[in-house]
């Protein structure tokens, strides 16, 4: 347990911004409350937006990249430890970070409706739910593009490749045919559910629905995981830094 709270606790202080990012990430949920929010208008959809979609690409950049471009990584491998074992805590970590932020900006939301009687908190703890499993995605996704992408770059890869995604799916929405369909198809269903998650915070899904989305959030996830172990694993790691 020491090893496995020691590489999640790494994960807080492997970069000198990080604790700005947790800061800024309150003073943003704290400025909600400046802002002329409609009563109707769900808080929690803020913290889908935020904790949920960017506050992964921020934490999670070279998480793997810089271990491999300056050879740390064969300090922590040399140790009786799979591959499998720094990726897991490593994205345990992330995820504690995240669960911290969700819980520091739902307190927040909390006292800016309750005390300024702004926006609505009906549906505050689905958008947790929701947030968590979003951050998961994108977290094992770009911890995985981390293992082949040097210089931190993992995250601008993401932040593009979510850009491309967005105009393709425009470019195919009235497109016909099984091409079309099956293109559209991956994009719905093998990248980071961001679409059907966000209607599922806004229209209220049934339990079936829930359990659907859990488990296919989970499932990519793994998968995503699953790759990125696998590079790790067939990677040679430099004992010098790579210029």
């Amino acid at each position: 347990m020491m090893r496995a709270w020691e590489l999640m606790k790494e994960t807080f202080f492997r970069k000198n911004y990080i604790p700005a990012v947790h800061v800024l990430g309150a003073l943003f949920y704290v400025l909600l409350g400046l802002l002329p929010i409609r009563h109707s208008l769900e808080l929690g959809a803020f913290l889908f937006i935020f904790s949920g979609c960017v506050l992964p690409l921020i934490l999670s950049q070279g998480i793997f990249g810089d271990d491999i471009a300056s050879g740390c990584i064969r300090v922590v491998l040399t140790k009786p430890m799979s591959f499998a074992t720094p990726y897991a805590w490593r994205v345990a970590g992330l995820c504690l970070q995240c669960c911290l932020q969700l819980a520091a900006g739902s307190i927040v939301l909390l006292v800016i409706h309750y005390m300024g009687n702004k926006g609505s908190v009906s549906h505050l703890l689905r958008f947790n739910g929701l947030s968590l499993l979003m951050f998961g995605c994108l977290a094992t996704l770009s911890t995985t593009l981390s293992t082949f992408i040097n210089g931190g770059r993992n995250s601008l890869v993401i932040i593009f490749g979510a850009l491309v995604v967005v105009v393709l799916n425009k470019a195919l929405a009235e497109v016909s045919g099984h091409v079309a369909v099956g293109v559209k198809g991956i994009i719905k269903y093998a990248m980071p559910p961001a679409e059907l998650l966000w209607t599922a915070g806004n229209t209220g899904p049934s339990g079936k629905d829930v359990l659907l989305l859990c488990c296919h959030a989970a499932g990519l996830g793994l998968i995503y995981a699953a790759i990125g172990i696998s590079i790790l694993s067939r990677r040679e790691f430099p004992c010098e830094r790579e210029y």
